[in-house]
């Protein structure tokens, strides 16, 4: 993998968000070999399965359901081009759903956003699946 992008979870764009669903955004990072780019952000579109006292009509909510299933393919399909996803924390489904759509998903407990990326990039960031909630 010599040249690829990492989508990092983020609610102020410094730190890993803890919750992969309630972030605000993905910061994106082209890495080249040991060459780190500086990132870009995509906005996360609102979602109504965590705000519900919002008025407009929910992305995710189909039949009852609480909506996060939908929600969350909205969300990677924001970061396609990605093949690696950090987050500091995430619900099990969408751990699974990461997987099923064949990206590399690292759960770890280091918040600095480019501290974690330097150490994925270096091979050194432990993956924590403990941090699944």
């Amino acid at each position: 993998m010599d040249k690829y992008k990492i989508a990092v979870v983020t609610n102020n764009k410094i730190n890993l968000s803890k919750h992969f669903g309630k972030s605000k955004y993905f910061a994106v990072y082209e890495i080249n070999g040991n060459e780190i780019s500086e990132p870009y952000y995509i906005d996360f579109p609102d979602n109504e399965a965590h705000n519900p006292k919002k008025q407009r009509l929910s992305i995710g909510i189909i039949d009852g359901g609480s909506g996060n299933r939908d929600y969350h393919d909205v969300l990677l399909s924001l970061i396609k081009d990605c093949k690696v996803v950090l987050s500091g924390g995430m619900g099990e489904g969408m751990k699974e759903k990461l997987l099923k759509y064949d990206f590399t998903a690292i759960l770890t407990a280091e918040l600095d956003i480019k501290n974690a990326v330097q150490s994925y990039v270096n091979g050194t960031l432990i993956n924590q699946d403990d941090l699944i909630h």
